[in-house]
């Protein structure tokens, strides 16, 4: 198969691992012919698949999809894993997190090899923590960047938004903090804010309120209840509750006593994510790149 990786050379050689460069060796590794391209390049269109990273910011990319998808050659989304987000990779031919081709399968049964898969990934993580009801602590607010392409779909789109809603809406008697994304440089001002690891923050936190961070993963990793706006996957797994910003009041005064995810359907949800991403070492050997390509040309392009 010809297949295309398209890049930009930052993203190629980068101190922000994305890789492509594992990519391109596994897929070798699968007897495919791979070029590693710049955007816009001729050599695109004539390719029977491409990969491409996110893809959500710039309509380019989107137009590129369409016309890959319209000539009957495969399209392919990367995206950050779940966890070591360095060192694991999302890969799909619909999007990622809540937009993946499987996001509507989430809270059934586990795929095939998401055990083997998770018991690969508890390896390299510390032990997971299940759901405890927390009496005291604080609310605490997780901030994003506010050119998160998941923000797109919510109701609202900001940290700002976020933090003056749950101030507008903080039950009586309950402290707030936020912990800001460690790219953006925004801090409310009404709000003690917390710079220091997320898992400090999560630490001493109540219950976490989100739009739809992929932090969200990690407070449920440490046993810590999620209220979220949405859409994220961790909700459509049933293991976060839904808010909005009419019934917020409501739901944070839901959440203080003490609801809390069934730690069955957590376990499974982990199973879904270790199973749909890959570390650097699966990628280069190519394994895992083989099942995705033969799934998706099962399913018909």
């Amino acid at each position: 198969m010809r297949i295309v990786l398209v890049c930009r050379n930052n993203d190629w050689h980068s101190s922000q691992h994305k890789a492509f460069i594992e990519l391109r060796a596994g897929l070798r590794a699968n007897g495919h012919q791979v070029k590693v391209c710049q955007p816009h390049a001729d050599e695109i269109h004539d390719s029977e698949a491409i990969f491409a990273w996110n893809c959500g910011r710039r309509e380019w990319w989107q137009k590129l999809r369409m016309q890959t998808m319209d000539r009957g050659a495969l399209f392919f989304i990367m995206e950050r894993g779940w966890f070591d987000r360095m060192e694991y990779t999302q890969i799909d031919h619909k999007g990622f997190n809540h937009t993946a081709s499987w996001a509507s399968q989430v809270s059934g049964a586990a795929p095939t090899g998401g055990v083997e898969s998770y018991r690969t990934l508890c390896e390299q993580l510390s032990p997971r923590k299940t759901a405890e009801s927390k009496p005291r602590g604080y609310v605490l607010i997780l901030g994003q960047c506010g050119n998160d392409t998941q923000l797109r779909q919510s109701e609202i789109h900001h940290a700002d938004a976020l933090c003056e809603s749950v101030i507008a809406n903080l039950p009586a008697g309950l402290n707030c903090v936020f912990r800001p994304h460690p790219l953006s440089k925004y801090r409310p001002p009404d709000i003690e804010s917390l710079d220091g690891s997320l898992d400090d923050a999560l630490a001493g936190a109540r219950f976490v309120v989100t739009i739809n961070s992929n932090a969200g993963n990690d407070a449920l990793w440490a046993g810590i209840p999620v209220l979220c706006f949405g859409p994220a996957l961790y909700e459509m797994a049933g293991v976060a509750r839904r808010t909005s910003i009419s019934t917020l009041m409501h739901d944070m005064e839901f959440m203080c006593k003490g609801w809390e995810p069934d730690d069955r359907r957590v376990l499974s949800y982990f199973h879904w994510l270790a199973a749909r991403q890959w570390n650097t070492k699966e990628l280069e050997q190519g394994d895992c790149l083989k099942q995705l390509l033969g799934d998706i040309d099962g399913q018909g392009r």
